[in-house]
């Protein structure tokens, strides 16, 4: 059987949008060319976002199955449930994807930003018991309003010299275009390339593996 990553996360990790961009190497159209078009952002094209969010390429590189949550978006109560029930015995490694802490008032839980980072090292110590390594990266952490905990900076990646890789969607190049600040086919490859070095750089996971 294939053995398999673990990806938790929210639209970024999802790949919203991806279904827009092409599957060539070019880089895709300039911000603004494909539009945002309601109609087709409802009718989505999941394969090809299956096939070209970082999840994929980064666990089609190490020869192992990706499991990401079926559902679109998410906050870090969503992240939880999903990552530890996703989490088997041919599980070789996660990847957390934090969300901004406001996502949860959207749910209805309105968790306290105390409560979701003890979220977050739940599902650290449930890997650590289970001996499979586990990495985190981070769209809006709000450093100035609480602390990554150590324990989670220190197997934290960074972008551009920040644990936050929030101020990417604010440029034009990382993003769909204007109406739609989620990540196009181009930054996925980035964001891919860096968690891969990141784990090669570790020895986090040798090549294609089977049960």
């Amino acid at each position: 059987m294939i053995r398999n990553i673990v990806f938790g996360g929210c639209s970024y990790t999802w790949g919203q949008s991806l279904h827009l961009f092409d599957n060539s190497d070019v880089d895709p159209s300039s911000p603004g060319t494909h539009g945002f078009d309601e109609n087709s952002v409802r009718s989505w094209d999941y394969q090809k976002i299956i096939d070209r969010r970082f999840a994929t390429i980064v666990s089609n590189y190490f020869g192992r199955k990706s499991k990401v949550d079926i559902n679109n978006g998410g906050s870090t109560w969503s992240i939880h449930a999903h990552v530890l029930k996703a989490i088997d015995t041919l599980t070789d490694l996660v990847i957390i994807q934090t969300t901004n802490f406001t996502r949860n008032m959207t749910d209805g839980r309105n968790l306290s930003m105390e409560t979701q980072v003890s979220m977050y090292k739940e599902i650290l110590n449930y890997c650590n018991e289970k001996n499979i390594p586990i990495r985190f990266l981070h769209w809006d952490w709000p450093e100035d309003m609480i602390e990554i905990p150590n324990e989670i900076k220190n197997i934290s990646m960074k972008f551009d010299g920040k644990y936050s890789f929030f101020d990417m969607t604010l440029k034009d190049e990382y993003i769909v275009d204007s109406k739609d600040r989620h990540f196009n086919f181009r930054t996925h490859k980035i964001i891919a390339n860096r968690i891969i070095d990141n784990i090669e750089e570790l020895g986090l996971l040798k090549q294609p593996k089977y049960d």
